[in-house]
């Protein structure tokens, strides 16, 4: 058999919590599970459930479905991690997956006998060792949805979550430090569009770069991702994190089909296939509306064709946060228009959360969320969190308007 035929496509629906029923074993090269009879573990609908080990000496955990329990996770590895029977206890090994295992925050490094209560984490993937029994954790893939444009925006959970006393840096002439921002404090739902706004060094470049774990050194404070605060465990949930720079970083060469599938080849794990590829591939185009110029050289698209190249480069290995620096620099109205619209139904149709830092707010109305910072004494602080609606209530008047008012008295506003 060709090796990139033994991790065959998934067919069957997600469930809503994000795992699916195992199927029948397929041609795998490691060894298959010492049972063969598959489980559902999670039930449809995301109510906790649980695995009893009791009949069990060995329980594989993974992308594929020939695993016991298979996790619908493009970051995990085909075989992740196993848990064995020792003795009359169990023992976790991490099977040489490219993101690793965790057991209560820690990642593991060989064999790890597992205690009562024993918290197992592969990224977003959590179970708790309860009792001889696994326990689905239900925070971490309840948010999982099969349709996520039939929720409202209220029952989309928060699924991130900043509280930030400050941060600060070393103070350029070398003595002392300074503080960027302060009191930072706001709430991000899932599959929303959020736009981040601002006065000129109130600190979104800080605060995107906090938010999306690229820049926690000095901060005090917490930013919980998916229940995880990025600031003492950002290593384990990076990989579910995009960051789309303003510059172009596409090869000016490549087509977007040739730039999406070099990109997942170097960032999904090491055991996907040409034909898990080909998939992220062709959904990436499909969720960017690509189809048409797929096979077009980059240096011959349009220039929102070409942003939305750079998005792809993230997107095509599945991250679920995308974090935008103005994306719509130098990009004709409808060309504008055209990428938000596009960004919002990767939002609301696939349940991307994407957060973009924004000057022109001429298309302020497409997004679900504004976040609008003010610069206090030197220093970045939040003046607004809000739906567009809100923030035209709050200011008294357009949001394009409100800049002017955060540059004569950000005192008044801020938070």
């Amino acid at each position: 058999m060709n090796p990139d035929e033994r991790y065959p496509q998934y067919s069957d629906p997600i469930l809503a919590n994000g795992f699916r029923a195992a199927g029948d074993l397929d041609d795998f090269s490691a060894p298959a599970p010492s049972v063969t009879a598959k489980t559902n573990f999670f039930s449809q609908g995301g109510d906790l459930d649980e695995l009893s080990l009791d009949d069990r000496d060995c329980v594989t955990i993974g992308r594929h479905s020939s695993n016991d329990l298979t996790a619908h996770r493009t970051h995990l590895s085909a075989r992740h991690a196993k848990i064995a029977r020792e003795g009359s206890g169990y023992v976790l090994t991490d099977l040489g997956s490219d993101l690793g295992t965790y057991v209560n925050g820690e990642k593991i490094s060989g064999p790890v006998r597992l205690n009562q209560g024993d918290h197992i984490s592969m990224a977003d993937v959590n179970v708790s060792f309860r009792d001889g029994k696994l326990v689905y954790d239900k925070f971490s893939t309840e948010s999982r949805s099969v349709d996520f444009s039939r929720r409202k925006d209220s029952e989309r959970p928060v699924i991130l979550s900043a509280n930030i006393q400050d941060k600060t840096v070393k103070h350029h002439s070398g003595s002392g430090t300074k503080t960027l921002i302060k009191d930072i404090r706001m709430d991000i739902r899932e599959g929303t569009l959020v736009a981040l706004l601002g006065t000129a060094g109130a600190g979104k470049t800080t605060v995107m770069n906090c938010l999306n774990g690229m820049e926690l050194v000095g901060v005090r404070g917490s930013v919980i991702y998916r229940g995880v605060d990025l600031t003492k465990d950002f290593e384990r949930m990076k990989y579910m994190i995009g960051s789309v720079p303003q510059k172009k970083v596409f090869h000016a060469a490549f087509t977007p089909e040739e730039e999406f599938r070099q990109s997942a080849i170097l960032r999904l794990p090491g055991d996907t296939t040409e034909k898990e590829i080909k998939a992220r591939v062709d959904k990436t185009l499909e969720m960017l509306s690509m189809n048409g110029v797929r096979k077009s050289k980059n240096s011959t698209l349009s220039g929102g064709e070409q942003t939305r190249v750079n998005v792809g480069i993230e997107l095509v290995a599945d991250r679920d946060l995308l974090c935008l620096d103005e994306p719509d620099q130098g990009l004709s109205p409808n060309y504008k228009h055209e990428l938000f619209m596009i960004l919002q139904n990767l939002a609301h149709n696939y349940g991307k959360t994407v957060l973009s830092i924004i000057h022109d707010v001429s298309e302020i109305d497409v997004f679900d969320q504004v976040i609008m910072l003010a610069k206090v004494d030197g220093v970045g602080r939040l003046a607004f969190s809000g739906s567009p609606a809100e923030a035209r209530k709050y200011f008294g008047c357009e949001i394009r308007d409100a800049y002017a008012l955060l540059e004569r008295e950000p005192e008044r506003f801020v938070k």
